[in-house]
């Protein structure tokens, strides 16, 4: 989920990057964008106040499947999580909630109302891995893996980029997500989403194009 104070904004963005599309669904207390990869659902754009910096206040949140959103957020809470958003229904999605974990970084989780995807290497253009850039990966490791049920695996030295510890969280003999040490206390911890493109020079233009700015 996107969560911006620009939504429009945003929808010119990724769909002048990705080819994505919108679909409006009106909420109770606010208006929720259903974003679509083809006829893929691959997310959903959240309007929220802007401050001072409205451009570097949007951030996406990744979700986690979980078979019970308040159990979940109950276990995630014990374990030192803070609710931001606390369990409710989210039309068009399922059940939701949205968390900062020990070390700030906000994640969500969902019941879907679809149930989830099946486990096929994503097309083109849509989300194909997360990655929890962490303070102490270990701690973090063991936090996802009690939240959700997940088991740890570490990846093999030459699997690695560099001499960082890395964590993979993993269910149903699939790689769901991965945590990765910082090793640098001026960055905060946050969640990366990656999305597989067909062509990473030529997107990399569009980016630009569209506005948006090369990190690393």
């Amino acid at each position: 989920e996107l969560v911006t104070g620009d939504p429009e904004r945003a929808r010119r963005f990724y769909g002048q990057v990705f080819g994505w599309t919108f679909e409006d669904f009106e909420q109770e207390s606010r208006n929720y964008v259903l974003i679509r990869a083809g006829d893929r659902p691959v997310g959903g754009i959240l309007q929220h106040s802007p401050g001072s910096d409205a451009a570097r206040s949007a951030q996406w949140i990744g979700m986690m499947s979980v078979s019970g959103v308040e159990q979940a957020a109950t276990r995630a809470a014990d374990a030192g999580a803070t609710t931001i958003i606390p369990p409710g229904k989210l039309r068009g999605r399922g059940t939701v909630a949205v968390l900062n974990d020990p070390e700030g970084a906000l994640f969500g989780i969902i019941h879907s109302e679809a149930g989830d995807p099946p486990d096929t290497f994503p097309p083109p253009d849509t989300w194909m891995w997360m990655e929890l850039w962490a303070q102490d990966a270990a701690r973090m490791s063991r936090f996802y893996r009690d939240v959700g049920g997940y088991q740890v695996e570490q990846p093999s030295s030459d699997a690695r980029r560099d001499d960082r510890p890395e964590y993979h969280l993993v269910a149903a003999g699939y790689a769901r997500a991965g945590i990765v040490e910082l090793k640098r206390e001026d960055l905060p911890s946050a969640w990366l989403p990656y999305v597989r493109v067909a062509d990473l020079a030529k997107t990399i233009e569009r980016v630009e194009a569209a506005g948006g700015t090369v990190l690393i």
